[in-house]
């Protein structure tokens, strides 16, 4: 019987977990908890903008919209849009 596509996908996945991640897990898991302990703290001492503005170095804030750096022209959303509405159309390149 053949295996499906998805399979070997499944397979190939575990497998590279497995030999890479699988043995380095918990410092892995123990690195992200500290990672969010410390964007909590920097949330509640100088605001979620903050926070927002240090997930990325380079990003910024341009008003209420986080410009994130990109190799190509940046693309900005207007925040409160929704797919197909006015304002989820307004994307902008820089």
């Amino acid at each position: 019987m053949e295996r499906e596509p998805r399979d070997e996908v499944e397979r190939a996945l575990r497998t590279g977990f497995d030999a890479v991640l699988a043995p380095e897990w918990e410092r892995v898991c123990a690195a992200f908890r500290a990672d969010v302990d410390w964007r909590r703290r920097v949330a509640a001492e100088r605001g979620l903008g903050a926070m927002l503005a240090g997930l990325l170095p380079g990003a910024r804030w341009e008003g209420t919209v986080l410009v994130l750096p990109f190799s190509r022209p940046a693309a900005r959303a207007v925040p409160g849009g929704r797919r197909g509405d006015a304002a989820s159309e307004r994307l902008l390149d820089r």
